[in-house]
Formats: structure tokens, C-alpha cells, sequence
């Protein structure tokens, strides 16, 4: 019996669908695309 090592395609994180709102435009995270804030938007009026 042969293992296989399935390596994922993709290690980016998972991309927005296109009508999901970005709470952060210096990271681009969502609320539901599992990107953590880097912190520089705490100053953002819109955050």
C-alpha cells in the first residue's frame, strides 16, 4: 500500500468572496477569512 504526502495546493490564506466586507485594509482581513490584524489599523477611523 503506497502513502501519499498530499501537500496543500495553496498556503495563502483563503480569499474573500468578493461581496464580504474588509474590516482591514492594511491586513485585508475579513470575518470569516482567518487573517489576523497586524495591528497597524487601531488608529483607522473605519476599523
Amino acid at each position: 500500500m503506497a502513502s501519499t504526502n498530499a501537500e496543500p495546493e495553496n498556503s495563502l490564506p483563503p480569499q474573500a468572496p468578493a461581496e464580504e466586507r474588509i474590516l482591514c485594509q492594511h491586513c485585508r482581513r475579513t470575518a470569516t477569512n482567518g487573517i489576523r490584524c497586524l495591528g497597524m489599523c487601531v488608529a483607522d477611523n473605519d476599523y
